[in-house]
């Protein structure tokens, strides 16, 4: 009698088993497949939202993994890379419930893009640019556009800068405060705008009033006339503010380095 409710029980107990291990499978199905529909409609979400530039063929939108978001909840990192090398252009941050994001674009030319500025720039192709020298008027502005943190492209538009306007309204041997340009930039309709061109802490980068009308769309215009400049001979040594460490950059015969 004692054998048979013994049995009885192991029978009961392994049935049990059987069904939890069963639940924690169905469970984690169940979580596989709402974090597969959450990773799809965070990466249909990056689409429709970059859909000006990013659809081009010649990118890759990609779930990356999980990490913290501000909120202290997960967040969905999508990347957009050029397919050609795996360069990063963009990153998203995605709510996987709300479908809320935050977007970091890397380069200017895709940003000017996405913020429409790109568009609205072919209205101020001939602008007139007059320098400045006057370090008064540098006051009150602020960035408006990074454009590049890579020491060769800066050795570029340096040296751009050199064919365009002569010698930089100062220079300094910091890295984060290379050299400013003041300059204004005019289109026929006597529209005006106050502009820095200048290396600081994040690279090269286009200063002046960010809240006037349209100064966006007219530093992408001083960008794209800027990149069709060949650059001046020149070379520049620059020390970071804990003086360990130390570029040299320049151009030579139009090709531009950095070492």
């Amino acid at each position: 009698m004692n054998d048979n409710r013994t049995r009885k029980r192991v029978v009961f107990i392994i049935l049990l088993v059987i069904l939890l291990v069963a639940l924690v499978i169905e469970l984690k199905n169940r979580g596989v497949k709402v974090n597969q529909q959450a990773i799809n409609a965070s990466l249909q979400t990056v689409r429709q939202d970059c859909k000006l530039w990013c659809l081009d063929p010649s990118f890759t939108i990609q779930y990356e993994g999980k990490v913290m978001g501000d909120s202290g909840k997960e967040d969905l990192f999508m990347s957009i890379k050029r397919k050609n090398d795996q360069f990063l252009e963009a990153s998203y941050y995605v709510d996987p419930e709300s479908q809320k994001f935050i977007k970091i674009i890397f380069n200017w030319r895709l940003m000017a893009i996405d913020d429409g500025s790109a568009a609205k720039a072919n209205e101020y192709k001939e602008l007139i640019y007059t320098i400045i020298k006057d370090s008064n008027r540098l006051i009150g502005t602020s960035q408006i556009m990074n454009v590049s943190a890579d020491a060769d492209e800066i050795a570029a538009y340096r040296g751009k800068l050199l064919t365009r306007f002569g010698a930089p309204l100062y220079e300094t041997n910091q890295n984060d405060n290379a050299f400013t340009y003041l300059f204004e930039a005019s289109d026929h309709a006597n529209h005006k705008w106050l502009f820095t061109a200048y290396q600081g802490p994040s690279g090269f980068a286009i200063g002046g009033n960010p809240t006037q009308k349209d100064s966006k769309a007219a530093a992408v215009a001083f960008v794209e006339d800027l990149s069709t400049m060949a650059p001046a001979d020149f070379e520049h040594s620059l020390m970071n503010r804990d003086d360990t460490t130390n570029i040299t950059y320049g151009c030579e015969n139009k090709k531009c380095y950095s070492k």
